[in-house]
C-alpha cells in the first residue's frame, strides 16, 4: 500500500490485535515504518506499542500517529543517538526502553528526551555503548 513513496508489506500486520491495556505488539516482525492505516484499525488509542527487533527507523516511521502513547519499546533496532533522537514528540510517553541499540553520545540524547517526552519517567538504555556499565 503506497503511502508517500513507501511501500508497506501487509502481511506484516495481518492478525495483530490489541492487548489487553492497549497494547500492540509488532515486535519481530519487519516494520521499518508504521502505515497510516494501523491506527484505524483499532476502537481505542494505542497506549503501549512494542517495535522490538523490528528494523524500524524513527524519521518518517509515523509514530505521530500514536499520540497517546505512554509506552514506547524500540529495543534491538541499531538505532543511533541521532536516530533515537528523531523519534517524534509525543506528549504522553512515560516509558522509553532503547535497550540493545547504538546510543553512543549520552549527554546529547539525553539532552533531546526533554522536548519530545515531557512526561518521561522510565528509561532503559541497557547495552548501549554509551552505557558501557549497564552493557550485560
Amino acid at each position: 500500500m503506497p503511502d508517500g513513496g513507501r511501500e508497506y508489506d501487509d502481511t506484516e500486520f495481518e492478525g495483530i490485535e490489541l492487548e489487553e491495556g492497549a497494547s500492540l505488539s509488532l515486535a519481530y516482525r519487519s516494520v521499518v515504518a508504521l502505515p497510516p492505516w494501523l491506527v484505524s484499525r483499532f476502537d481505542r488509542p494505542i497506549l503501549s506499542l512494542n517495535l522490538t527487533e523490528t528494523g524500524f527507523i524513527p524519521r518518517g516511521g509515523n509514530l505521530n500517529l500514536f499520540p497517546h502513547l505512554q509506552t514506547l519499546i524500540l529495543d534491538s533496532n541499531a538505532l543511533s543517538s541521532a536516530s533515537a533522537a528523531a523519534l517524534p514528540r509525543l506528549e504522553f510517553l512515560t516509558t522509553l526502553w532503547l535497550n540493545h541499540n547504538a546510543v553512543d553520545d549520552l549527554p546529547w540524547f539525553l539532552s533531546c528526551l526533554p522536548p519530545r517526552f515531557p512526561r518521561l519517567s522510565d528509561l532503559s538504555l541497557i547495552g548501549n555503548p554509551a552505557v558501557p556499565a549497564l552493557e550485560e
